[in-house]
């Protein structure tokens, strides 16, 4: 549910004074100021009509371990969001760092291009490493005027101390058509025994 919600936020760049130097909402999505932006049930749920893509993996995932979900885009210039969330185990009292078990995202274009969950984000220096995130559960990407083919969306477990870690993953795609992986694809409605869960 957290992985749909984030999905579908809407971000409030640049904010109610606009671009200029008051300036309040940074254009990176997410940021430190909305984080993913208002919660927007419509978008996230696309009654609109757009497709979402959607998996939940109660089995998780190991520390070192990747696995790769094709999404096919076959038509149009169409607008992709990818979230993937997942509920990290508790640190240690006084521990440096919050995280335990650090997953990836990175959204592979047909092109062959790299873009990391977060990466539009103004994450602290300490949270980037290598182009990855290091400190949250949710990592986005979004991708507009997306060129046509297959983009991997690919969910690493960078480290897993307490696996393996069960995630979930959502994609939407709107403004053009892909051609759906094997199910659950969900078109136009809310699949409620998920969100009952």
């Amino acid at each position: 549910v957290r992985a749909l919600l984030l999905n579908g936020a809407t971000n409030l760049s640049p904010g109610q004074y606009g671009t200029g130097s008051a300036r309040e909402i940074p254009a990176a999505w997410p940021n430190s100021v909305e984080g993913w932006g208002r919660l927007n049930l419509s978008e996230s749920v696309q009654l609109s009509g757009a497709q979402i893509w959607l998996r939940d993996v109660s089995g998780g995932i190991d520390s070192g371990a990747s696995v790769d979900y094709p999404l096919e885009v076959t038509s149009g210039s169409p607008r992709l969001r990818v979230t993937l969330a997942w509920t990290d185990f508790p640190a240690t009292p006084l521990a440096d760092k919050a995280l335990v078990d650090d997953l990836d995202l990175e959204v592979i274009a047909p092109d062959g291009s790299v873009i990391w969950g977060n990466s539009s984000a103004d994450l602290i220096s300490a949270c980037r490493v290598e182009g990855a995130d290091r400190c949250n559960t949710s990592e986005s990407v979004e991708v507009a005027a997306t060129q046509l083919g297959t983009y991997i969306l690919r969910v690493t477990g960078a480290s897993v101390p307490r696996g393996p870690q069960p995630f979930a993953i959502a994609a939407i795609v709107a403004g053009g058509s892909v051609t759906p992986p094997p199910p659950p694809v969900y078109t136009n409605f809310v699949y409620l025994p998920l969100l009952g869960r």
